[in-house]
């Protein structure tokens, strides 16, 4: 898996954890930004470490059969209005 470093706007906060699986920054801090940068680029194990968790992150909340049981359960729930 690969780290992310990203401002925090839009949807980023759905595809990653901050301080796991990746880096939050807030929007226009350069500064922050480049810190982030920095310690990613200086600590292998961090880099290494945000991966993998990026990569179980990703694996569970995109698996097709946790989409398809969330799908089911609205269906359900929607049904049963």
């Amino acid at each position: 898996g690969k780290v992310v470093i990203s401002t925090d706007v839009g949807g980023v906060k759905d595809v990653m954890s901050d301080g796991e699986s990746g880096i939050l920054c807030p929007d226009n801090d350069k500064s922050k930004f480049c810190e982030s940068l920095e310690k990613l680029i200086l600590d292998k194990n961090l880099r290494t470490q945000m991966g993998e968790k990026g990569k179980e992150f990703t694996k569970e909340k995109f698996h097709v059969n946790r989409l398809v049981s969330d799908i089911k359960k609205l269906y359900l729930e929607l049904l049963n209005q």
